[in-house]
C-alpha cells in the first residue's frame, strides 16, 4: 500500500517525524495482516460484538505472532531493536473478521479496505493533535487506488495545500518514489471517453453522451511543479520531477504534448503502471528529504486532542 503523508492540509504525524513513521507504517501493515491471516487459518472470528471475547481471541493470536516473529528474527540473525519493542504490537488498527472468507484473495480485500479507512485516521493525527478529515475521503476512489495498488514505498501527498508567498495553494497529486516525484492530475469520468489535448486554455472531452470543453490539465501541473521544484532545490534534493496525466478508461489525443509530460490513458496505463509496482527499491535517504521538504510548505489546519484522548494515543504509541 502506498503510503498516505499528506492529505488535505489536514495534520500528519510525518510532519512530527518523517524519519520513524514510514517503517513503523510498514511494520504495522505487515503484523497485522499476519494476525489475520493466523485468524483466517484456523478458522477464528474476530469482531465487535462480545468485546471481551474479542480481546481473549486478540491475545491468543498475539502469542502466536511473538512465536513467529521470534523465529523469523532467529532464522534472519536479526538483533530485538529495543527502542522499537514498544511500536511491534502497536494496536492502533485492528481488523475484524466478521465471516470467514472462503480465498485468501477475499481475505486480503477485506484487509486493505479496513486499513485504508484507519489508515486516513493515521495520516490525519498525532499524539497530541488531530484534524476533522471530510467524510468524503473514505469514499474516494482514486485515493484508495492510490493507497491500495502500489507499493509502501510509494509516499502519497494527496490534495496537500501548499504556502507559497503566504497565500494557500492546493496541489492535486505528488507521488514521492524512490526515483521520481510524479505531479499527477486524474481526467477520467466515463469509460472510452476521448481528451483531444492542445496548448490552449481548454481542451475537449468527447465521449458517447456529449462534447465538452474540460480545463487544460496542463495548467496544473505546470503550477505543481514550479512551486515543489524550488523547494526541492533549495533543500539539495535530487530527484526529478515528472508530470503525467492519469486516464486509466480513456484516451488522450495530444500531439503536441511537451516532452516531458507523460499521457497514461489507457493504451499507456498497463505498461506505466507494471512500471511503477516493480519498483522494488526501499525507501531512500534522498526520498525521505523530498518528503521533509515539502512537508515543511505544508499548511496544516487542527486541534488539540482532549486530555483523555492524549492518554489512550500516549499508550498506544
Amino acid at each position: 500500500m502506498g503510503q498516505l503523508i499528506k492529505l488535505q492540509d489536514y495534520i500528519s504525524r510525518y510532519e512530527i517525524d518523517h524519519l520513524r513513521y514510514p517503517a513503523q507504517f510498514m511494520r504495522l501493515k505487515k503484523q497485522q495482516w499476519l494476525l489475520l491471516k493466523e485468524a483466517w487459518k484456523n478458522g477464528e472470528h474476530l469482531h465487535k460484538e462480545d468485546p471481551e471475547t474479542a480481546k481473549e481471541e486478540q491475545w491468543g493470536l498475539i502469542k502466536k505472532f511473538k512465536s513467529i516473529l521470534k523465529k523469523e528474527k532467529l532464522e534472519s540473525g536479526l538483533e530485538d531493536q529495543s527502542k522499537d519493542k514498544a511500536e511491534e504490537f502497536n494496536f492502533t488498527f485492528s481488523p475484524l473478521l466478521h465471516y470467514l472468507p472462503e480465498t485468501e484473495e477475499e481475505l486480503k480485500k477485506i484487509f486493505l479496505d479496513q486499513f485504508f479507512s484507519f489508515q486516513i485516521k493515521w495520516a490525519s493525527s498525532t499524539i497530541w493533535d488531530q484534524s476533522f478529515v471530510d467524510s468524503r475521503y473514505y469514499r474516494d476512489d482514486k485515493l484508495k487506488y492510490l493507497l491500495q495498488r502500489f507499493p509502501d514505498t510509494f509516499l502519497v501527498f494527496y490534495q496537500p495545500v501548499f504556502m507559497v508567498k503566504k497565500a494557500p495553494v492546493e496541489m492535486n497529486v505528488l507521488l514521492v518514489t524512490p526515483t521520481d516525484i510524479w505531479c499527477l492530475v486524474f481526467i477520467e469520468e466515463e469509460k472510452d471517453e476521448v481528451y483531444i489535448g492542445s496548448t490552449e486554455h481548454f481542451w475537449v472531452k468527447r465521449s458517447s453522451r456529449a462534447e465538452r470543453k474540460i480545463l487544460n490539465p496542463v495548467i496544473d501541473l505546470n503550477r505543481m511543479a514550479k512551486i515543489i521544484k524550488p523547494i526541492l532545490t533549495e533543500n539539495d534534493v535530487e530527484l526529478p520531477v515528472r508530470m503525467g496525466i492519469i486516464c486509466r478508461e480513456g484516451y488522450i489525443d495530444f500531439p503536441d504534448a511537451p516532452y516531458d509530460l507523460a499521457l497514461i490513458d489507457k493504451r499507456r496505463y498497463p505498461d506505466w503502471f507494471r512500471q511503477q509496482r516493480g519498483l522494488h527499491s526501499p525507501i531512500k535517504h534522498m526520498q525521505l528529504k523530498a518528503v521533509k521538504a515539502l512537508l515543511d510548505n505544508c499548511q496544516t489546519s487542527y486541534v488539540p486532542r482532549s486530555p483523555v484522548e492524549q492518554e489512550i494515543m500516549d499508550k498506544s504509541e
